[in-house]
């Protein structure tokens, strides 16, 4: 039995809007933009992990993209979440 799963916590969500407007077919057919989302991605997965947050979500439909990152998670909560959140 986790001993984490009946509390009660307090976690930092940040929603990145990643400012990617193309639909997700035509990355699949343009190796240039599919390169730049991945980097994209990469860059975000990279500041997110430094200050010890978790990635959730990565969404893209017709009005964008927007990643999803929580801090606050099991087992890398700290005191100082959500400035954690704010510098990554």
């Amino acid at each position: 039995e986790e001993s984490w799963a009946d509390e009660l916590r307090v976690i930092t969500v940040l929603f990145v809007n990643l400012g990617l407007l193309q639909g997700a077919s035509n990355l699949y057919s343009n190796q240039a933009e599919l390169q730049k989302l991945h980097l994209v991605l990469e860059t975000v997965q990279r500041a997110v992990y430094k200050y010890e947050g978790s990635l959730n979500k990565f969404l893209m439909d017709d009005k964008g993209s927007t990643l999803i990152a929580v801090f606050g998670l099991p087992p890398l909560a700290h005191e100082n979440d959500p400035v954690r959140g704010l510098l990554s």
